[in-house]
């Protein structure tokens, strides 16, 4: 079952090693960088900030600032000319892939997960089978790559640590017979009958350049679900959520699984009810309550049970990175688009 969740708070490793090969070109950088420009003059940043007791380097702020950055300018720094409020962003989504880095050392030392000597040695080897696969066991033409991803190796070796840890504390953590939030069928049934809701939708995405386009269609579909036509061959004539290709059904959720709109969209339905539009970092969604199907349940309870425990994996996480302590270090406010490449 495909939920409307966004994914934040640790770049994993798969995206890492992705990122190796696309990344935008930048100069070779063979060592941790320390300080940064400011008006032509190396100013030292010891550290960029304290989460908690955690105090973060520069090399490792360096590369979710600039892991952002990228992805909103695509690489062209003109673009923050024009779009110079934008830049308060970046900081505030590299503070929250900051904290969802030191969320797993808080919430695996909570839940007694720690990587053994023989997990670690995990690290090392993967970097050396990258290594020998994608760059023919060149390590200059590696950290070349590495670079160009805003990392050296010792960096790379640090996030991907950081990586496995997470897939540990996931994998002790939701373990079928002895991990965290082990609920019985029955008490699995209870927590749907108080907790969760179903629901079918039609998406229009956004996010291009035709969102007015987008917002008409959105509109268009909208009426017609009003105007009482069928809205299951309306979410097939324009919904753009694969996801409901799977889940004819609809989706049975609880809060939590998918985005807060869509959430708040559809807890405010009464049975059957059709939802003006809702819109999300998504798009354009209209939104039909469905009454919840015992059968439906009966047949799917063991995902059901998966999908809750990973919710409640998640809510830990959050509740963490929420009650997280920052203190900045005296050049943050000095990090710009300019200051920092």
């Amino acid at each position: 079952m495909r939920h409307f969740r966004k994914i934040t708070g640790l770049i994993l490793a798969a995206a890492m090693t992705a990122s190796l090969f696309t990344g935008c070109q930048q100069s070779y950088v063979a060592t941790a960088p320390t300080a940064i420009m400011v008006e032509g003059k190396e100013v030292q940043v010891p550290y960029v900030l304290k989460v908690n007791s955690h105090e973060v380097p520069l090399d490792l702020y360096r590369y979710f600032y600039l892991s952002v950055k990228n992805s909103m300018d695509q690489g062209d720094d003109s673009y923050w000319e024009s779009h110079p409020g934008e830049t308060d962003t970046i900081k505030e989504q590299a503070l929250k892939a900051i904290k969802g880095f030191f969320a797993v050392d808080e919430i695996a030392a909570k839940n007694g997960v720690s990587l053994t000597d023989s997990d670690k040695e995990q690290v090392p080897a993967r970097v050396d089978s990258l290594v020998e696969q994608n760059f023919k066991g060149s390590r200059d033409e590696f950290n070349k790559a590495l670079s160009s991803s805003f990392m050296t190796e010792d960096l790379y070796h640090r996030i991907l640590e950081n990586s496995l840890f997470r897939e540990k504390v996931g994998s002790e953590m939701l373990n079928q017979k002895t991990g965290k939030y082990l609920v019985t069928e029955d008490e699995m049934k209870e927590i749907i009958d108080k907790d969760f809701l179903r629901a079918s939708h039609i998406l229009i995405k956004t996010g291009t350049d035709n969102d007015a386009a987008q917002k008409k269609t959105a509109e268009e579909a909208l009426r017609k679900a009003q105007d009482g036509e069928d809205f299951d061959k309306l979410v097939k004539k324009y919904g753009e959520d694969d996801g409901m290709k799977d889940n004819t059904d609809g989706y049975y959720f609880m809060e939590g699984m998918m985005v807060e709109p869509f959430y708040k969209g559809a807890v405010s339905l009464k049975e059957n009810e059709i939802s003006g539009l809702v819109e999300s970092e998504y798009g354009y969604h209209i939104i039909k309550r469905l009454p919840m199907e015992e059968k439906y349940i009966d047949d799917n309870i063991d995902d059901l049970i998966t999908q809750y425990r990973q919710v409640r994996l998640q809510q830990e996480y959050e509740e963490i990175q929420n009650s997280m302590k920052v203190e900045y270090g005296d050049q943050y406010d000095l990090i710009t688009v300019d200051s920092l490449k």
